[in-house]
């Protein structure tokens, strides 16, 4: 995983992760979680009546492009010093994305695109403990595994509106 955004961001992750709890929080939420599970940091709130739970991905320091470095044709090894601060780098970033990503959410809710149900949809959290997103993909794979792929378009010409 690339990003792009917050290239270079200097911003500490744990600053990030407060700075979602103030945004979520601004907007009404009744209660806040975080939680590290691995290679995941997990980010939970009540809002508006529902529980809501965001996964995030983290780098993890073991992966090649913390290891080595690329220079043209060839790489070489990072020192460990190195190796953490590319890590670091990245998971600030990772954080960062995620800010942007909650924020935008807001944004499209506040400016009247979307509903709430409609925004944080994926992000639900279902009384198993999965998320909508998480049985939709499920789902998603097994429809279309099946070869029960909706058309891309309505055909407007059987009287579908």
């Amino acid at each position: 995983m690339s990003a792009t955004f917050a290239k270079g961001t200097k911003v500490p992750a744990e600053s990030t992760r407060l700075e979602i709890e103030k945004l979520v929080g601004d907007r009404g939420a009744e209660a806040f979680a975080f939680a590290l599970e691995g290679d995941r940091a997990k980010i939970a709130f009540r809002l508006q009546g529902r529980a809501l739970r965001f996964n995030l991905p983290l780098p993890t320091l073991e992966e090649e492009r913390f290891q080595r470095v690329q220079r043209g044709l060839h790489s070489h090894a990072r020192t460990p010093t190195a190796a953490r601060n590319a890590w670091m780098q990245a998971t600030r970033e990772a954080w960062r994305a995620l800010l942007l990503c909650i924020k935008a959410k807001f944004t499209a809710i506040e400016g009247g695109i979307v509903t709430f149900d409609e925004e944080f949809l994926a992000h639900v959290v279902m009384p198993d403990g999965r998320t909508v997103g998480e049985i939709a993909r499920e789902q998603l794979a097994l429809t279309y595994k099946a070869g029960e792929q909706p058309p891309l378009l309505l055909d407007y010409t059987k009287g579908a509106r």
